[in-house]
């Protein structure tokens, strides 16, 4: 299981560090020719190694090396240094001493040395090299640990300062700077990771490409979050779009419900009026009816019509003769006397009080 996860893992570094260079690469393409020149070189380590009197320059990549070419050290002042200016943005320049001018040896010290190992070895430089500290330019490397033991195995690398100063003097002269001073090149173009150089000579280079990727990565980033939130934000606009035409669509139809239910009361009312009116005949109709149907020697003083019901008071020469009269009429119905008819010696005439149904369904 372990094997399979570390299998994995290699898997997914080794994908994700090609998917890495093929975007670069695809950024690179699209820079203008002198900016994707200067990157390339920006990207690289340049080896400086001595041979003699002359300087080698290799350049190194991760497809192999490539030399630069051979420049002479005492004739800095005669050397071309075109090609060596453009290689002064270099990743990093890297200069590897000789064997014979670098002692490197194994020291076991103790583990509790680790958290200060350069000041340690200072301190005891007198003591495991022929120099005083003071003479030599150095750097140490833990090799191994034994936790049992209580112990580290050290590599330290020195270089006399005399020979490393003379030496950088040198390559100054042709336009180069060091940023690190390493030991141990062999056959094929290679180096010790130590830097013999004391921390306040070190250059921190100006990290031109490391810049720009991390700008390019950042408007890409840029570029995949606005992809990305595109398609929301036209949705959202879209969204609102639609939330302001169901607005106004809500206030129409809300217009129109209070349009209708205007009306609909409207027509309430009118079929009301209509319906009254035809459940109650017309107060006209009934004084013509009763025109035509009350005898001469009868006098009305009082008529009153009110929820389909008519009520007469007044005087007659024969009140009883006025129940059939009116129940003779299609207009009328139930007709009766609602008081006892009395005898009205002023006018010499009976005095009635009697009431009729209107016909609702006979009524004009």
């Amino acid at each position: 299981m372990t094997a399979l996860t570390s299998s994995l893992t290699s898997g997914a570094g080794r994908w994700t560090s090609a998917f890495v260079r093929w975007w670069a690469e695809g950024l690179r393409t699209l820079l203008p020719g002198p900016l994707r020149r200067f990157l390339g070189a920006s990207g690289q380590r340049v080896l400086l190694s001595l041979e003699g009197d002359e300087v080698l320059l290799t350049r190194l990549s991760e497809s192999g090396s490539e030399s630069v070419g051979r420049y002479p050290l005492k004739d800095a002042g005669g050397a071309s240094k075109a090609p060596l200016g453009s290689l002064s943005m270099a990743r990093e320049l890297i200069l590897c001493l000789p064997e014979e001018q670098t002692l490197v040896q194994r020291l076991a010290l103790p583990i509790a040395v680790e958290e200060n190992l350069r000041g340690m070895l200072s301190y005891t430089m007198d003591q495991n090299t022929p120099f005083s500290v003071d003479q030599v330019y150095y750097d140490g490397r833990v090799m191994a640990r034994d936790r049992d033991r209580g112990t580290v195995e050290v590599e330290l690398s020195v270089a006399p300062r005399s020979f490393v100063d003379k030496t950088l003097a040198e390559l100054k002269a042709l336009g180069l700077q060091p940023d690190r001073v390493s030991v141990g090149c062999g056959p094929a173009p290679g180096y010790s990771p130590v830097n013999l150089l004391p921390p306040e000579n070190r250059r921190h280079r100006f990290r031109v490409r490391r810049r720009i990727n991390a700008g390019l990565a950042a408007i890409a980033l840029a570029l995949v979050v606005a992809l990305a939130a595109l398609p929301l934000w036209e949705k959202r606009q879209t969204l609102r779009a639609l939330e302001a035409q169901l607005a106004v669509a809500s206030e129409q139809a809300r217009a129109a419900r209070q349009l209708q239910a205007d009306l609909d009361r409207l027509a309430e009312n009118a079929g009301f009026l209509a319906k009254k009116r035809r459940s109650t005949p017309l107060a006209l109709a009934v004084l013509d009816e009763l025109t035509h149907l009350v005898p001469d020697d009868t006098w009305v003083s009082n008529l009153r019509i009110d929820e389909g019901k008519v009520e007469l008071k007044g005087v007659s020469a024969g009140a009883a003769t006025l129940i059939p009269i009116l129940d003779g009429s299609p207009l009328f119905r139930d007709v009766r006397f609602l008081s006892p008819v009395t005898r009205n010696r002023t006018a010499d005439a009976e005095q009635f009080h009697l009431s009729a149904q209107l016909d609702k369904e006979r009524a004009p």
